[in-house]
Order: C-alpha cells, then structure tokens, then sequence
C-alpha cells in the first residue's frame, strides 16, 4: 500500500493505492545478505498505476544459530519507474527505499514486513509516497 504524502495542487479523488507486486531475486553468495532484486507492481485498489523496478537489499540474520524461525532485517533500495493510468498519464522515474524485517520460517519459506518511502520525479509534478508492504516469500 503505498499513499502520496505529495502530489500535483491539481490532483484528485484518492492518494492512497493498495499494489499486488510480483518479484524476483537473486542472492549473492559471495555477500552473505546482499540480494539483487526485480519487481513489477500493478494498484489493484485505490488510483490505477504500475511500478516496475530493480535493485538489491541487503539483510542480516538477527540471531544466526537459529536453524528455523530466523529473524532478520536490513535495507532495500530499488529504481524504475511509475506509470500512472488515469490523469496524467506520463511515467516518472522512481526510487523507493525500505526498512525490511522478516521471519524465516523454514529455508524456503519466510514473511515480511516493511515500511517504504518512495519519490516519482516527472510528469505534471512530483509525487512522494509512504507505505507499508507485507510479503509472502518462496525460495528455490
């Protein structure tokens, strides 16, 4: 969920979006935490938009002698754009930063928490976002 804290004088009807995000990661082993990152976002509630975007997070282990229900958090900063489908229908080039927190229930499988401020530059006019995700995760 993601709602603009700054957007055109001229906008209207709601600010806030609820996004259903699809992504795709990479972990480097070489860094113990470090992870490239892909994700491609579509609003399915709230003003209509798509994000697409790419960058890495990096997340330590909180307690690393636990072999299950792992805590762990870190940074994300990702950079794409934002394409709005209703008004101004221009893209606008985004950087959206995070503070992630998550718990590993097994290898595979974990959830996550974050909080995100994000900044699309172009268009009509600036927007500035802040919001919350919640992630279900699935490792191969």
């Amino acid at each position: 969920m993601l709602g603009a804290f700054v957007r055109p004088s001229n906008a209207q009807g709601s600010a806030t979006s609820l996004f259903l995000t699809g992504s795709l990661g990479y972990a480097i082993e070489a860094v113990p935490g470090l992870e490239l990152r892909a994700d491609f976002s579509g609003a399915v509630a709230g003003p209509r938009a798509l994000i697409a975007e790419a960058g890495a997070r990096y997340l330590r282990v909180i307690d690393p002698s636990r072999r299950t229900f792992r805590i762990y958090a870190g940074p994300e900063l990702e950079l794409g754009g934002f394409f709005t489908q209703g008004g101004d229908k221009s893209g606008r080039f985004l950087i959206r930063g995070a503070l992630v927190g998550g718990i590993g229930i097994t290898e595979q499988i974990g959830i996550e928490a974050s909080g995100d401020m994000a900044v699309a530059a172009g268009g009509a006019g600036t927007l500035v976002f802040g919001g919350a995700s919640a992630r279900g995760i699935v490792r191969f």
